[in-house]
């Protein structure tokens, strides 16, 4: 779930330099100082052979593996396999690298070193992995910058905020933070928007770290920082209504809501998310971290500290009035029979508001006596885009009336078509069901035909339709054969 305060369109007549200054700086230390890691894993990786410590631990890989499968981890039994045999035959290049890393299997070896080793080995075994941890893994810039809570270096807390784990953590991050420095930055001063982005962000890291205070694995990533800047946004425009933007599975589109009722969705959401997948490796807490510091102390201090540059609020409400009366106007328009003027206000007001659905329904009604306009089905194709399942009884009714009697079907391109008949089986609209179905490849969609020619032939069976349910059974039959 992706749900992001859109309050105003791009506009590069004011650049956001300083949130083009934190992408360009992000990048650059992705680029010039953890690309470099992949060579450095190398000799490190021979350092830990050398060492010792890959003859030592290697025995007891397998054991742990086993020991987290039956705890409930997801494991691979076939891998456990692998990791038993290779240790076996003195083989280790299939799981070396995992093995090195995997920081639950040092805090397993360090509860089991008097049982496993005598005390001479456990005493040089844990001396040997301190010193490869901070002579060796140290080399690699994640050990070095990033926040490792069982250091509590505080240098770290910002250091780790401008470093990734990957390209596609980078590249996720990055668009995030210029779709909110892009509004961030109309609102306040670049110098008060950094500090909170580098607080937000060094809170979010802590929050992590004291959940987490024996671990040594470091965290890496802007995401606190982000999160501190939602939350700031949200904090400084209290409960006026503003868009957002959201993608939730497939489905996007906009919607308004009081800008502030959205930071206990997202903390909700993230707390799902970190009971839903402990192992994900995801800092969920740093999150949550980042969204409440910001959202604090964006509403405590939205009048003083961090009031905004420009009148937000004024101007939202004079936005939400002008919308008002314009909607008003259209309305009087339909009242009075003046058809294309309330048509142009309702096509001028859904460009400028396009979550605002009713606007469609609306423009549906005035130009369903055109049964054969344009205007008709392009009402229609955006309606049904940006429509969310389960669809209302009032979309339904007017989806009916486009299909059958304007015989819209065939207009519809064909991922419209697919939207509304898997909703179609699902609320039980047959008429619509039927119009639609002649109109797909049986051959790319074998499945879902299957599966509505079967629900139709039912339908039709159980309302004594007998020649259409037997249409449906020959169809059918021809689909299984």
């Amino acid at each position: 779930m992706l749900i992001l305060p859109m309050q105003r369109k791009l506009d590069w007549r004011e650049p956001p330099f300083l949130t083009i200054a934190l992408l360009l700086v992000n990048v650059f230390v992705f680029l010039f100082f953890q690309v470099g890691d992949s060579s450095k894993y190398e000799s490190v990786s021979e350092a830990y052979k050398n060492s010792g410590l890959l003859y030592l631990e290697a025995p007891y890989y397998g054991q742990f593996l086993s020991r987290q499968l039956s705890e409930g981890k997801h494991i691979e039994p076939t891998w456990i396999q692998t990791v038993e045999s290779g240790a076996e035959k003195q083989d280790f290049s299939a799981f070396q690298h995992s093995m090195m890393m995997d920081f639950d299997f040092v805090s397993y070896l360090d509860e089991s070193k008097n049982t496993i080793w005598d005390k001479s080995d456990a005493s040089d075994w844990e001396q040997t992995r301190v010193d490869f941890y901070h002579t060796e893994l140290k080399k690699i810039s994640t050990f070095q910058y990033g926040f490792v809570p069982n250091e509590m270096d505080p240098s770290r807390l910002f250091t780790s905020q401008f470093m990734h784990g990957g390209v596609i953590h980078l590249l996720g991050n990055m668009l995030i933070l210029f779709i909110l420095g892009f509004g961030l930055e109309r609102m306040l001063t670049r110098a008060k928007l950094l500090l909170v982005y580098l607080l937000t962000g060094a809170v979010g890291a802590l929050a992590y770290g004291l959940s987490n205070f024996d671990s040594n694995i470091p965290l890496v990533g802007a995401s606190g920082a982000i999160s501190g800047m939602m939350g700031l946004y949200v904090g400084i425009l209290g409960i006026q209504k503003i868009r957002f933007f959201y993608f939730i599975f497939a489905a996007f589109g906009y919607f308004r809501a009081p800008a502030l009722i959205l930071l206990p969705i997202w903390v909700l959401n993230e707390l799902l998310q970190l009971w839903s997948h402990v192992d994900s490796g995801v800092a969920y807490l740093a999150h949550i971290g980042g969204l409440v510091s910001g959202g604090i102390l964006g509403w405590a201090f939205k009048s003083t500290w961090l009031r905004p540059k420009e009148d937000e609020l004024a101007q939202e409400d004079e936005s939400e009035a002008l919308f008002r009366k314009q909607y008003a106007q259209a309305l009087s328009d339909i009242e009075e029979l003046r058809f294309k003027s309330a048509r142009n206000r309702l096509f001028a007001l859904w460009k400028k508001r396009p979550e605002q659905l009713f606007l469609l329904e609306h423009l549906f009604h005035l130009y369903k006596m055109q049964p054969q306009s344009k205007q008709l089905h392009i009402v229609m194709s955006q309606w049904i885009k940006h429509e969310i399942a389960p669809f209302s009884d009032g979309f339904w009714k007017c989806l009916e009336v486009y299909v059958v009697q304007a015989q819209g079907a065939k207009m519809l391109s064909t991922s419209s078509r697919l939207k509304i008949i898997e909703a179609a089986m699902n609320d039980e609209q047959f008429r619509v069901l039927e119009q639609l179905l002649p109109l797909i490849d049986e051959r790319k969609h074998h499945e879902l035909m299957l599966r509505a020619v079967k629900q139709l032939k039912q339908h039709f069976k159980t309302t004594t339709h007998i020649l259409k349910a037997d249409e449906y059974d020959a169809w059918l039959t021809r689909l299984t054969s």
